[in-house]
C-alpha cells in the first residue's frame, strides 16, 4: 500500500510512543505539583494565597460580634464638639472618660494609646489619679527599634491594672491578618499583646495558667492559642462592633448599660489619625477595632487554623494528579476537559469554603487551584499535541488509501485503529484488466498513462465510497481490503457493493469517449473473506499499512480464476455465506489451491438479478450436479441447452470441455470433481 517513507513514520511513531508512555505522562503531571510546593514553601505564592484567604471572609460574610466588647472612639465628632485639634487632645479628657466609664460599671477600660511621653503635670496627674481610682485600666506599650519597650510613663503604669503592646504584624501586602503574642526585649523580658492582657485580666486567671513552652499551642487560661501566631477572625467590616463617640461619654449622653460589665476599648479613630489598617474584611479599619476582633477571637475560641503544611503538600499533589487526569484518558475531548475543570475548581472552592465557614479551618486553595488548572492545561496541551502528531501520522499513513470520511472518523476517535501488526477478519478485493498486455502494446506511453489514470480514478473512487482501504496498485491491478482500519460488521457486503460499483463505473468509462479510440476495458474481480495480519508493516526504512497472509494469496488466486471460467466477479464460499441473500450467485466449482488441503467452493456474482439469469443459474447448477455425479453426457446435454438459449456462457463452455475430457478417458471410480490448481 502506497509509499509512506518509514523513516518519517518511525520518527513519528517514536515521538508518539514517547508521548504516550505512562512514565512520561506521570512525570509531566507530577513536575508541576513539585514546583508549586517549592514556590509555596519559599513564600513566592504568598500574596495570591493571602488574596484567596481574604476572599473566604467575603464568602463567609458577617458574623455576630462578642457582646462583651464595646468601643469608645476619639473621632471627628469628638474633636468638633470640643473644638480642638486631634494633636491638642487633653489627657484630662481621658481622666474624665475613665471616671465616667467606671461609674457606668465598665469591667475593663483598655486604652489603645501611646502614653510613653509626659504632657503637663496637671493633666498627667489627673489621668494617673483616675487610673488609680478606677482600678480597671489597661494601658498599651510598644517595642522600639532599639529592642526596648516604650512603656507608659511611670505615673500611669504604676496605677494601671496591666499593660500590653499594640505592635502590628503586617503581611507582605500590608494587611493586618494575624496577632503576635509576645515581644522579647533586649534585656530578655517578655511582654504580651494588648488583646492577651485584656483577656487575662477580664477572665482573671492566675499567671500559672500561662503555658508558653508547648510547641503546638500557647496556653492562655483555658484557651489554647495557635502557635506561633494567631489569625484574627474578623467578624465583619469596619464599624461592625458597637461603639460610641468619646464626647458622648464625657457629656453623659449614653446608656450606661452599653458598657456595664464589658471590656471597653478606647482609641483614636479620627480620619486624620494614622491608626488605620487594611484587613481581610475592609480596606480601612481602625487599630482599635482590630484589637476588638483579636480579643473576641480569643474569648470565643474561634481560632482560624491553617491546614498542616504536610497535608497541604499532599493536597497539592492530589490536585495536580486530578488536573492531569485527562492525560491518562483514552478518548479525551475539550468537553470532558472542561467538565473536569469545572468539577475540580468547584470541589476545591466548596471544600475550602465549607472548612472556613463551618470549621474555621483555612485551606489555602490558591496553590491547589494553580496546580489543578495548570496541570489540566498541560494535559489539554499534551492531548492537543498528541492529536496533532497522531493526525499527521494517520493522514500520512491513510490519506491516499482510504476515504476522507474514514480518516476524519479515525481522527475523531469514532473508529479505533491499530497500527501494529494484528490479526483481523477482512474481505480482500483483487481486480485486473483483461488483455492488458495487448492494450499496452497498442498505445503510446502517454496514452497508456492517461488510460490508467482514468481507470484508477474510477476504481479507487469505488473503493473509497464503500470505506475500503486501497492497499496496492500493481501495474493494472488493484488490491483493496475492507474491515480495517474501519471495523464494520458487514465488510463482506461492502466489498460486494464495491465490486458491483466498479463494473458499473467501468461501463460508463467505456462509453464516455475518454478512452483512446478502439479501446474497451474489461476486468476480473476476486473476493475472499478470512483472517489476515493487518498493520503498518515493513522495514525500518520503508513500511506500509497493508495486509498479509494466506487469505491474501487465496483472494489473488480467486481473481485469476475469472480467466479460467470466463467470468467477471468470483467470490469464495467464505464471503458467499454472508451475502448469499443479497445478490444472485452461481456456484462455479470446488477448487483446491496448491499447498492447501481444504477445498473451497467458488461462486460467480451475476451482474443482473434478472429472470434470464435466474433460469441460467438453476440450469447450470443442475448440470454441475450431474457433472459431480459422473453423469457427464447428461451434463453436456444440459449445458448445451444453456448455450442454445443464451448464445454464450463461459462457465458452461468450460464445463462441457471438462466433460468431454472425462468421457475420452477410461472411467475412474475414484475420480473427484474438485479442481486442483497446481500453480501457486
Amino acid at each position: 500500500m502506497g509509499n509512506l517513507a518509514s523513516g518519517d513514520s518511525n520518527s513519528l511513531n517514536k515521538q508518539i510512543n514517547k508521548w504516550q508512555s505512562f512514565s512520561f505522562r506521570l512525570l509531566l503531571v507530577t513536575v508541576v505539583p513539585l514546583i508549586i510546593i517549592g514556590l509555596n514553601s519559599t513564600g513566592t505564592l504568598e500574596r495570591l494565597s493571602l488574596l484567596g484567604y481574604d476572599g473566604l471572609f467575603m464568602l463567609r460574610g458577617e458574623t455576630p460580634v462578642n457582646n462583651a466588647i464595646f468601643l469608645v472612639k476619639q473621632d471627628e465628632a469628638s474633636t468638633d464638639f470640643y473644638n480642638t485639634r486631634l494633636s491638642d487632645w487633653s489627657r484630662s479628657y481621658h481622666a474624665r472618660l475613665v471616671r465616667k466609664l467606671s461609674e457606668a460599671g465598665a469591667e475593663l477600660v483598655v486604652f489603645d494609646y501611646d502614653f510613653s511621653r509626659p504632657t503637663t503635670k496637671e493633666e498627667d496627674a489627673a489621668f494617673a489619679s483616675a487610673i488609680a481610682d478606677a482600678g480597671n485600666v489597661i494601658l498599651a506599650n510598644r517595642l522600639l527599634p532599639s529592642g526596648e519597650i516604650a512603656q507608659p510613663i511611670p505615673a500611669f503604669s504604676d496605677e494601671s491594672l496591666g499593660e500590653g503592646f499594640f505592635d502590628t504584624l503586617l503581611d507582605r501586602d500590608g494587611y493586618w491578618r494575624r496577632m503576635i503574642y509576645m515581644n522579647l526585649t533586649r534585656e530578655g523580658y517578655i511582654y504580651f499583646s494588648l488583646p492577651m492582657a485584656a483577656v487575662e485580666i477580664y477572665e482573671d486567671f492566675p499567671e500559672s495558667q500561662r503555658i508558653l513552652d508547648d510547641p503546638d499551642a500557647l496556653g492562655w487560661g483555658h484557651h489554647k492559642l495557635p502557635f506561633p501566631d494567631m489569625l484574627i477572625n474578623y467578624a465583619g467590616p469596619a464599624g461592625h462592633y458597637p461603639s460610641i463617640s468619646f464626647y458622648k461619654i464625657l457629656e453623659n449622653d449614653f446608656d450606661p448599660s452599653l458598657v456595664k460589665g464589658k471590656i471597653v476599648l478606647v482609641g483614636n479613630t479620627h480620619r486624620l489619625g494614622k491608626d488605620f489598617f487594611s484587613v481581610p474584611t475592609d480596606k480601612r479599619m481602625s487599630g482599635l477595632e482590630v484589637h476588638a476582633n483579636a480579643i473576641a477571637t480569643i474569648l470565643d475560641d474561634r481560632f482560624i487554623k491553617p491546614v498542616d503544611k504536610w497535608l497541604l503538600m499532599l493536597l497539592i499533589i492530589i490536585s495536580g494528579l486530578a488536573g492531569g487526569l485527562v492525560i491518562f484518558l483514552r478518548h479525551p475531548n475539550l468537553r470532558s476537559n472542561f467538565l473536569l475543570m469545572i468539577s475540580g475548581v468547584s470541589l476545591i472552592m466548596l471544600s475550602a469554603g465549607y472548612l472556613f465557614v463551618y470549621r474555621t479551618i483555612w485551606l489555602d486553595f490558591v496553590p491547589l487551584l494553580q496546580v489543578f488548572l495548570f496541570n489540566i492545561s498541560v494535559a489539554t496541551t499534551y492531548q492537543w499535541r498528541l492529536s496533532r502528531l497522531r493526525e499527521k501520522e494517520i493522514r500520512g499513513l491513510f490519506g491516499h488509501y482510504v476515504s476522507k470520511n474514514v480518516v476524519d472518523a479515525i481522527l475523531s476517535e469514532n473508529i479505533p485503529v491499530k497500527l501494529d501488526g494484528h490479526r483481523a477478519e477482512v474481505t480482500l478485493l483483487f481486480s485486473d484488466i483483461r488483455g492488458f498486455t495487448s492494450i499496452s502494446e497498442s498505445l503510446s506511453p502517454s496514452e497508456l498513462g492517461q488510460l490508467l489514470n482514468l481507470y484508477f480514478d474510477e476504481m479507487i473512487a469505488a473503493v473509497f465510497q464503500y470505506d475500503g482501504t486501497l492497499d496496492k496498485l500493481m501495474g493494472d491491478a488493484v488490491m483493496a481490503f475492507f474491515g480495517s482500519p474501519l471495523e464494520v460488521r458487514d465488510h463482506q457486503r461492502q466489498t460486494c457493493r464495491c465490486a458491483q460499483d466498479m463494473i458499473q463505473r467501468l461501463e460508463k468509462l467505456n462509453f464516455s469517449g475518454k478512452l483512446p479510440a478502439g479501446i474497451t476495458i474489461k476486468i476480473g474481480i476476486g473476493l475472499h473473506t478470512g483472517e489476515a495480519i493487518v498493520g503498518n508493516l515493513g522495514s525500518s526504512e520503508f513500511a506500509d499499512y497493508t495486509v498479509i497472509g494466506d487469505t491474501v494469496n487465496l483472494a489473488s488466486r480467486i481473481e485469476e480464476l475469472n480467466k479460467r471460467y470466463a467470468t467477471t466477479i468470483i467470490i469464495s464460499e467464505d464471503t458467499y455465506r454472508y451475502v448469499k441473500d443479497d445478490y444472485l450467485f452461481r456456484e462455479l466449482d470446488t477448487v483446491r489451491v496448491k499447498g492447501k488441503e481444504e477445498p473451497k467452493r467458488i461462486y460467480e456474482m451475476m451482474l443482473e438479478n434478472s429472470s434470464v439469469n435466474k433460469r441460467l443459474v438453476e440450469r447450470y447448477e443442475e448440470a454441475l450436479q450431474l457433472y459431480r455425479d459422473k453423469h457427464w453426457d447428461a451434463a453436456i446435454t444440459c449445458l448445451q441447452q444453456i448455450l442454445d438459449d443464451i448464445g454464450d456462457d463461459g462457465p458452461s463452455q468450460r464445463l462441457i470441455k471438462e466433460c468431454d475430457k472425462l468421457l475420452a478417458l477410461p472411467f475412474d471410480e475414484n475420480w473427484s470433481s474438485i479442481t486442483s490448481l497446481d500453480e501457486k
